[in-house]
């Protein structure tokens, strides 16, 4: 799979934005995952991912819209998923669960992407402890299954927990992250042993 860089995705964005003026339509980007973790990375400077596949959205977009980003992504000779909304087949339910753990957690915050001002686009990305709560727990459903958990979740955890100067799982003064990792158990004793090495 191809990765791209925040000035690749800038570039795309700018292409998109172009196609919807033309077609008088405006949509939204709610952005999770890699792209996310990018905005993060950048806006509180901390050491993290600089590229990402793709930009997974919350919102779900109509079949004209996606036949726009389809557009973009032959102009630009990359995946037609660069903007998508996958992984809702697989999580929608389980991120409006009734814990509240996910959308619901009341740390949960969208920040705007002020850094990209596009006329027909708005975005904005889940904060860090969202992301926190969707790689720990993406990372528990792994070890549910008996698989190993994907590298990049594990390298972005541990990226937010050195944000976090949380050395010590077992003492986190943050509410937000200590309700998580107690939350995702076995996700924080992964995290507690990976961390030992």
């Amino acid at each position: 799979m191809n990765m791209h860089y925040y000035e690749d995705f800038k570039d795309m964005l700018q292409c998109l934005n172009d196609k919807l003026i033309a077609e008088d339509a405006h949509i939204e980007i709610k952005a999770i995952g890699g792209f996310a973790m990018m905005c993060n990375a950048m806006m509180l400077n901390f050491d993290s991912r600089n590229a990402s596949v793709d930009i997974d959205s919350y919102h779900a977009y109509t079949e004209r819209i996606k036949l726009l980003i389809g557009e973009v992504a032959t102009e630009f000779e990359v995946n037609h998923d660069w903007l998508n909304t996958d992984w809702r087949d697989n999580y929608t339910n389980k991120y409006h669960s009734e814990d509240g753990i996910i959308i619901g957690l009341a740390s949960w915050k969208w920040i705007p992407l002020e850094d990209i001002a596009l006329s027909n686009i708005t975005i904005s990305y889940a904060n860090i402890e969202g992301l926190f709560a969707m790689k720990l727990r993406a990372i528990d459903e792994r070890l549910a299954q008996d698989e190993e958990p994907r590298l990049n979740d594990v390298t972005d955890l541990k990226a937010i927990l050195h944000f976090f100067e949380l050395g010590n799982l077992d003492k986190v003064s943050n509410v937000s992250i200590r309700q998580l990792l107690n939350h995702f158990s076995d996700a924080k004793n992964y995290l507690t042993n990976t961390l030992s090495k």
